[in-house]
Order: C-alpha cells, then sequence, then structure tokens
C-alpha cells in the first residue's frame, strides 16, 4: 500500500480518506458514491420545491483528464432525480497544487529547487488573481502569452523555465478549461490539497 486517498470538504478538512495500492478510481468510487448520496439526503427538502436549482459540486483532483468522466458518470448514478431533472451535478477541475509542482519538478529535475520555485512563483502571477480567484480560459490565454514574452529573450540554458514537455502540459490544461473556477465561484474557500500534503 503506496497511496493515501484522501477527501476534503470546502474548508479544507479530511471527511474521508484511506490507504490504496494505486491511484486508480475503482478504489475510491465507492466512497465519492457515498458522499453524493449524503449530499441528496441533506438537500432532499430542497430539492422538491418547484423549479429548484440543481446543486453543482465542484471537484478537485490531481489527475483530472484521466478521471473527469468517470466522476461524472458516478455523480449521473448517485445523484438524486426530480422530474427527470439531476439535482446534483458537478465540475471536475485540476488541483493547481500539482499542477505548479509538476511544472517545477520537471524544470529542475526534482520538488524542491530554486529553479523550480521560481517557476512556480511566476506561474503563479499567471493563474491567479489578486483575489486568488482563476480567471476564465480566454484571460488565462492571454496571460501565459505575456509569460512567454517575458522569457522569450533567455538563451538556450536560461530557457530551463520554458522546459518543453512540461510546459506543453501546463498550457494543455489551461486550454482545455481544467484550472479556471467554475461560473459563479467565490474563491472563498480551500482549493486543492495544498493542506494535506504532509500527509503523503
Amino acid at each position: 500500500i503506496t497511496k493515501l486517498w484522501a477527501l476534503l470538504n470546502g474548508l479544507g478538512e479530511v471527511v474521508q480518506c484511506k490507504f490504496c495500492d494505486s491511484e486508480g478510481f475503482n478504489h475510491y468510487e465507492k466512497s465519492l458514491a457515498d458522499v453524493i448520496k449524503q449530499l441528496g439526503i441533506a438537500n432532499a427538502a430542497n430539492f422538491e420545491q418547484e423549479n429548484a436549482p440543481a446543486l453543482d459540486a465542484v471537484v478537485f483532483v490531481d489527475n483530472c483528464c484521466a478521471i473527469k468522466k468517470k466522476i461524472i458518470k458516478c455523480f449521473a448514478e448517485n445523484s438524486p432525480y426530480v422530474n427527470g431533472k439531476q439535482m446534483i451535478t458537478c465540475s471536475v477541475k485540476l488541483d493547481v497544487f500539482h499542477l505548479l509542482r509538476r511544472m517545477g519538478r520537471g524544470i529542475a529535475g526534482y520538488h524542491n529547487s530554486d529553479e523550480g520555485a521560481a517557476v512556480q512563483k511566476a506561474l503563479k502571477k499567471v493563474i491567479y488573481s489578486p483575489d486568488r480567484s482563476i480567471a476564465p480560459v480566454g484571460i488565462l490565454k492571454a496571460k501565459l502569452k505575456e509569460y512567454e514574452k517575458s522569457v522569450a529573450h533567455l538563451n538556450a540554458v536560461e530557457k530551463w523555465a520554458l522546459y518543453p514537455q512540461q510546459f506543453l502540459n501546463f498550457k494543455y490544461h489551461i486550454e482545455k478549461d481544467c484550472i479556471s473556477d467554475p461560473a459563479g465561484w467565490t474563491g472563498k474557500v480551500s482549493r486543492g490539497t495544498n493542506i494535506v500534503e504532509q500527509y503523503h
């Protein structure tokens, strides 16, 4: 057993956790399904009201593109329905903490280095607005272009900030809308797993 799966709420509090021998979705699918059912029970009275809006959960994961469809399917299968309407939907987003760590690690070859830290700091400015919200895709792409221009003058040795594969992955996740805040997101609660990374 080498993995720890943890489910956090919007305040960064651990709701559930379990040890796993891999990162496969099958290891925690049942736990996620149970939480969705609990949400349905807790909001049952609201859902029964006329024209009640659906509850749109936001799920932050460290491998969004690999399991996004599975998470959405899990919500569809375990959400309550009212007159055929799914009452608990979800948006699946990439945890920015892991995105930045991978970028820094890819450039420097390991997590904790001056080069990796510098890249993470620079790219945080691309991702986060002053209020810690994350802008829509169009704005992020424009900010990313400005970042690329800012390092365009560097020579080949100095261009560690544009380590090819990791930077392409970074751009890919921005363009696929993996990190932009969902519509209506306030940014007032915990985003990602920063709080519990020391558990690894």
